[in-house]
């Protein structure tokens, strides 16, 4: 009778150790507080700091990326910064996936420029599309109904556009392929 009960408290000791343990989903960030802390936002809006083998949590350490780990509550466990909830890193079950680049496209804008009430400065391009600027636009160009066709980059992210722009030209006058760009000389540093 005795290895039946004893069998039968490992199980629940087991299925209760178990049962704690859960799967994070959400995205790296780093604070500047108490000299750098790393936490994951999950997806169910918490943030938790992580804690476990080294090499596994220092292979997490990028802005923005984001992970599935299987985790557990590290009881006992303290922290300097106090971001959030401290757990246990047991495994990261999702394959790595790194934050995107935007995509930047080189073409050539023709069209009308317009300004918005706002003071934004755009082109609608004779195909429909608008494209704001990042920075105002040459002195030629800076009043409404100018037309305008120069070959120039231009980022393709919806996100950090203003509502009802297509793109945002990144640079004035004519563009330059890669490879025809030249870095500054470097200044003789004599430490």
């Amino acid at each position: 009778m005795k290895p039946i009960i004893a069998s039968l408290l490992l199980v629940f000791a087991i299925s209760a150790a178990c049962a704690q343990e859960t799967t994070l989903t959400g995205i790296m960030h780093h604070s500047a507080l108490e000299g750098g802390c790393w936490y994951l936002t999950a997806s169910n809006g918490k943030q938790y700091e992580l804690v476990g083998d080294t090499g596994l949590i220092n292979s997490l350490r990028y802005e923005g990326q984001h992970v599935s780990l299987h985790v557990a509550p590290a009881k006992g466990a303290a922290s300097i910064c106090m971001i959030g909830e401290i757990v246990r890193v047991i495994a990261r079950t999702d394959s790595v996936r790194m934050p995107v680049d935007a995509v930047i496209a080189p073409m050539t804008v023709k069209g009308k420029m317009y300004r918005t009430k706002a003071g934004l400065w755009y082109v609608k391009a004779t195909w429909g599309k608008k494209y704001e600027f990042e920075e105002p636009p040459a002195k030629k160009y800076r009043r409404v109904g100018a037309y305008y066709n120069q070959k120039v980059r231009v980022l393709l992210d919806t996100a950090s556009l203003h509502e009802g722009m297509d793109g945002k030209i990144l640079i004035e006058g004519p563009h330059q392929p890669t490879g025809e760009h030249k870095a500054p000389g470097k200044k003789f540093d004599p430490r």
